[in-house]
């Protein structure tokens, strides 16, 4: 049975949203928080949160969920991926979120562990009309890959370097995989 950490990446310095966008409020509750309570519906072997505000620390602890301090998010995405990376458990494989994605379906993240348990060698990516998008699902085989990364970058060089060991599943609803980076993506009221 394959095992899988959750590495949600909730570090950010939200540099073209003008001001903080994981704690903006929509529809009454702060962004982060739709991701974070959608995982929780899921049995992931473990759940890592990698974060520098108090708001997701206090979140996730509340919520039986590892929390890391990432103190240096200057530093970019990469370094809360190797945070999260090293502290993921030995044998697990890693599937990582970006905090500011509010619209993720329970049932397109199990489809995805679902494709994964089938294919454990596999990187699995959720796609809409061919472009990929986040969460992504690594086998634990890449964590040296993973921690090759540098500066604020994800795990999309490592995705088209092994294009021939990427499997694609396709949503339905590109919104569904948005992450908001601009007020602009923000739903109008």
């Amino acid at each position: 049975m394959m095992m899988l950490s959750a590495i949600i990446l909730a570090a950010g310095e939200s540099k073209r949203f003008d001001g903080n966008k994981l704690l903006y409020e929509l529809d009454g509750k702060p962004l982060f928080s739709y991701l974070l309570d959608t995982i929780r519906m899921i049995p992931f072997d473990q759940m890592i949160v990698v974060s520098r505000f108090d708001a997701i620390k206090a979140y996730s602890l509340q919520h039986q969920m590892v929390y890391l301090h990432n103190g240096y998010p200057e530093r970019g995405q990469s370094y809360s991926i190797h945070l999260g990376v090293r502290h993921a458990d030995d044998d697990h494989h890693f599937m990582f979120f970006t905090a500011d994605t509010p619209y993720i379906s329970r049932s397109t993240i199990m489809a995805l562990i679902q494709i994964a348990q089938q294919a454990p060698d596999a990187i699995i990516c959720p796609s809409y009309q061919g472009e990929l998008y986040s969460p992504t699902i690594f086998s634990r085989k890449f964590l040296p890959e993973l921690l090759d990364i540098r500066g604020d970058r994800g795990g999309k060089g490592i995705i088209r370097r092994y294009m021939d060991r990427v499997i694609l599943y396709e949503v339905e609803s590109q919104k569904e995989l948005m992450d908001i980076d601009y007020r602009s993506h923000l739903p109008t009221k």
